[in-house]
């Protein structure tokens, strides 16, 4: 179940202010619980102390008023995001229109309907399309012989279509299976269209006009990218991607009612970039996303604008440190995200390493805190949290906060016990112990064997945030000098 804080966390500004507005419009009291409610939560106060304050522990007055804040917020939102997705005003006018055969006003219930059909029609929506013309049809008492044959000829035409979406569906759902079972997606020397032709030329009964559609290519592209992500397969990601969107671009396919899958293709081939260390190809493909979260109004501007930031402030991480964390500051000057959002999470991040490559480690340290007492931080995986310990025992010893380590170490490490079992896991294991006789007062002049022990146990592809490989290059050019 969703937190009240969680979903208060996720609201910007403008949210938080049309609820107010909203939630006022008929009672405009200084002392709204629900609005106090709000503000209570939102500061990180506990639910505990709010019924203890208002309600003397009656927790069930206290859930009535909270559930009544969850709904009053949904209708705040529906409202307000009205006009801002075709979806949005699709499902309002369906609403809408049955609030009119509530009334039995089939004739306005009409009007709407065909409201929302246009709006099906405009995204090319077969589903949107067969369930609004399946409710027009039911009003068939309030048609003429001839709108009536219109709309049934619409329904028999869309379904048609819509059997070729089910086919397309179809092929996606088979392709997300075998990927499941299959451990390596391709061979080393075989291409990523290929691997797809092979595939599809194995499923039964599908049409070419279905094989060589775009809304298919698109979806196929979404499913395999993420596929290859997990597979850390970036050179085969980058050749489709780029296949993908030149082919998409060329036949035309983008509009303003999927412009965003347009930019989300673009961000994912820019991390594919970033992953390939192509680094200029990057900073131009960046000027792309850009002028694409420009377009139409700036639409999906707010949405996508951190990502645009965000693969700046990675490049600059390997061209220029000083320059991404002056585009951290941009980014914060300009969007005011909230500090409480996972988009300030991943700011942090990113300041963590940037000043520990400027060898700004109390600064550094300082973003450790930060991150750990984030709201965000609790729904990250362990594996991201034990990299984050690691890195915080570095930058303490880099300090030469011992007893800082010491107490980590104590208070921290058991939370990890299980991570340390597996194998994947050895070389972290092996700079824990080695961290544990530093602290022993161990010379790390007397440590030269565990520090080779070490080295050589670090894959080449190494995870992390400050990576241990960094720190082990370091000490042991400490011990030669």
């Amino acid at each position: 179940m969703i937190s009240l804080h969680e979903i208060l966390t996720c609201l910007t500004k403008d949210d938080l202010r049309t609820y107010k507005i909203f939630a006022t419009r008929t009672q405009d009291k200084a002392d709204r619980k629900d609005i106090q409610l709000m503000d209570h939560v939102r500061k990180g106060y506990s639910e505990d102390s709010f019924i203890e304050k208002h309600y003397k522990g009656n927790r069930n007055a206290y859930y009535r008023l909270k559930n009544k804040l969850f709904e009053d917020i949904a209708k705040s939102l529906t409202l307000q995001y009205w006009g801002r997705s075709s979806f949005i005003e699709f499902c309002n006018h369906l609403i809408v229109s049955h609030v009119f055969i509530i009334k039995e006003e089939e004739k306005f219930a009409l009007q709407y309907l065909k409201k929302a059909l246009k709006i099906a029609e405009q995204v090319d929506d077969p589903q949107m399309k067969d369930f609004v013309l399946s409710e027009m049809i039911k009003q068939s008492k309030n048609l003429n012989q001839e709108q009536l044959t219109e709309l049934l000829e619409k329904r028999r035409d869309n379904r048609k279509i819509l059997f070729k979406t089910h086919q397309i569906d179809d092929i996606i759902a088979s392709l997300e299976n075998r990927i499941k079972t299959t451990q390596n997606l391709i061979k080393k020397d075989e291409s990523l269209q290929e691997w797809v032709n092979d595939f599809i030329s194995q499923i039964k009964d599908i049409d070419e006009e279905i094989i060589n559609s775009r809304t298919l290519r698109l979806k196929l592209t979404k499913v395999l990218m993420k596929a290859l992500s997990q597979e850390q397969n970036y050179q085969a990601l980058e050749s489709y991607l780029k296949d993908a969107i030149s082919y998409l671009e060329e036949s035309n396919f983008f509009t303003k009612y999927n412009h965003h899958d347009y930019i989300e293709l673009v961000i994912y081939l820019l991390n594919t970039l970033s992953y390939n260390n192509k680094l200029e190809e990057s900073l131009n493909l960046n000027k792309k996303l850009k002028t694409l979260l420009e377009a139409y109004d700036r639409k999906f501007y707010k949405k996508y604008v951190f990502f645009y930031y965000n693969n700046l402030v990675n490049i600059y991480s390997q061209l220029n440190p000083m320059k991404g964390l002056e585009i951290i500051s941009e980014f914060l000057e300009a969007e005011s995200p909230n500090p409480e959002s996972k988009e300030m999470y991943f700011v942090l991040i990113q300041q963590l390493l940037l000043y520990y490559k400027i060898n700004q480690l109390k600064e550094s340290l300082k973003q450790v805190t930060k991150i750990k007492i984030h709201n965000h931080h609790q729904v990250m995986n362990l594996e991201f949290q034990f990299n984050l310990f690691i890195s915080e025992l570095i930058l303490k010893h880099e300090l030469k906060d011992y007893s800082g380590i010491k107490i980590l170490l104590k208070n921290d490490l058991k939370k990890f016990g299980e991570l340390l079992e597996n194998k994947a896991y050895v070389h972290q294991k092996l700079f824990i112990t080695l961290m544990s006789k530093i602290i022993e007062g161990i010379s790390i002049k007397n440590l030269v064997k565990e520090f080779n022990l070490l080295s050589q146990q670090i894959p080449a592809e190494e995870s992390g945030l400050i990576k241990i490989s960094d720190w082990t290059k370091k000490q042991l050019q400490n011990i030669q000098s």
